[in-house]
């Protein structure tokens, strides 16, 4: 069965959580790239392969939106710090619970220094 998928509406300007969010990630150093398309479209892919090319010199974390949460966690063989969310669409009070989960889930103990980027994977609504 293919799950439905919902149109995602960006959170408005001055959304709290979504400012939140990105005040977040700037006050960490941490480059973000949000992936958005239609399932199927490669972003679980590009994921994988951007972590492939950059190695174990970049410190990377991913996290991903998917129906079935377990679905992508294969990509935790090439990005060690990794939170799929079970949801059609990461909205910004989820990417802000999926940051806290990295941070909780041993991220600085894996790198032992800050990360360099996170790849998220999801829709435009959590930074927007």
């Amino acid at each position: 069965m293919t799950p439905t998928m919902l149109p995602v509406q960006a959170a408005p300007l001055g959304h709290a959580a979504a400012e939140h969010n990105r005040r977040r990630l700037e006050q960490a150093g941490v480059v973000a790239v949000l992936l958005s398309g239609p399932s199927g479209s490669g972003k679980s892919a590009l994921i994988r392969a951007t972590a492939q090319r950059l190695g174990s010199a970049t410190r990377l974390a991913a996290i991903i939106a998917h129906p079935v949460a377990g679905a992508d966690e294969r990509l935790g063989e090439v990005v060690p710090s990794l939170v799929a969310v079970e949801t059609l669409a990461l909205g910004p009070e989820e990417l802000a619970d999926a940051l806290d989960q990295l941070k909780g889930a041993g991220v600085r103990r894996r790198h032992r220094a800050r990360l360099d980027g996170h790849l998220i994977e999801g829709g435009s609504c959590c930074l927007t």
